[in-house]
């Protein structure tokens, strides 16, 4: 299902991504912690808003047969990306375990706290989130009554207790919390999609923006706040009920929306994009800081590249 409003969510959204790792490359933390944690939000609650309005009630579409469509079509163009970043590797003498491929194949690399050449490629285990949402997904639409109570009404406030408590636990393991908010966020706006729609249009124009506004000076000025980054509930709460706000706002945007054919193809790579950005923007191989030749024009080399890269493994 297409959606001009999302067309353009998602163009800004992969922006703001690349603009995250940018600002992270050059030690502006805050900005590139808010920008990165806020749009990937946005890009899960996208995915789950347009399954669930295709479902979101309960249709009873098999889960094996759900998450092997939802794989086949992310690991068409994730594996080559795989393959061919191990072999470049290998090639340039950096270390790959047998462990790094394994994990990153079975999209376990994010539960296991595995990835390649430390932070480059760190940025695949959004992969590894989304497989899980995707399983938690075809669960639901093939689930019991039982399952969809427990999204719904008293069942959300409950879900969210043993959420929090679930993800205390995985922090005692070293394994990180937020696994369970995005999770349970996912599930949460794919039951609920028809509602957030008509919540969405019934308000008035005003006050959606005023929401909005304010839901992000409070995120944003709150990053740059001491110690609010390893506030990890109260974090990741700010952020979902701002990426529930970006949801709304471009939800009301008709479907008239002349929105150009850069913004139309930027949407329509996004995918490829965030997979080749990370290593050529951020970590040990980035470009950025590494020719001497000024800072806007090795961000420039590197964008240019990125889109490249990404229309090439687009095909």
């Amino acid at each position: 299902m297409r959606h001009n409003g999302l067309d353009i969510l998602r163009a800004i959204a992969i922006v703001g991504i690349v603009v995250c790792h940018i600002c992270l490359q050059l030690g502006y933390e805050p900005m590139g912690r808010v920008t990165g944690f806020l749009f990937v939000q946005i890009f899960l609650f996208m995915s789950a808003y347009l399954f669930g309005l295709n479902g979101g009630g309960g249709d009873k579409e098999k889960c094996l047969g759900f998450v092997m469509k939802r794989w086949k079509k992310i690991s068409a163009t994730y594996y080559p990306f795989l393959a061919i970043s191990i072999t470049v590797l290998l090639l340039t003498h950096n270390e790959v375990t047998v462990k790094n491929v394994i994990t990153h194949i079975t999209y376990t690399n994010y539960f296991l706290k595995d990835s390649i050449c430390g932070i480059s490629f760190g940025h695949l285990w959004y992969l590894s989130m989304m497989m899980l949402c995707y399983v938690g997904t075809g669960m639901l639409k093939n689930g019991r009554q039982w399952m969809h109570r427990c999204l719904s009404g008293y069942g959300m406030i409950a879900v969210s207790v043993l959420g929090i408590l679930a993800g205390k636990m995985l922090q005692e393991l070293g394994t990180s919390s937020r696994i369970v908010f995005l999770f349970v966020s996912y599930l949460l706006v794919y039951k609920h999609a028809d509602v957030i729609r008509r919540f969405a249009m019934r308000q008035k124009g005003k006050m959606v923006w005023g929401v909005f506004a304010v839901c992000n000076i409070v995120c944003f000025g709150l990053f740059f706040v001491p110690g609010f980054y390893d506030m990890l509930m109260i974090r990741d709460s700010v952020i979902i009920i701002t990426a529930l706000a970006w949801l709304c706002v471009f939800l009301r945007m008709p479907e008239t929306t002349d929105y150009g054919k850069t913004v139309r193809y930027v949407s329509a790579v996004s995918f490829e994009i965030y997979l080749v950005h990370h290593p050529i923007i951020f970590g040990q191989f980035s470009l950025i800081g590494k020719f001497g030749l000024g800072t806007a024009i090795e961000i420039a080399i590197a964008v240019t590249l990125t889109m490249v890269l990404a229309a090439m493994l687009n095909g």
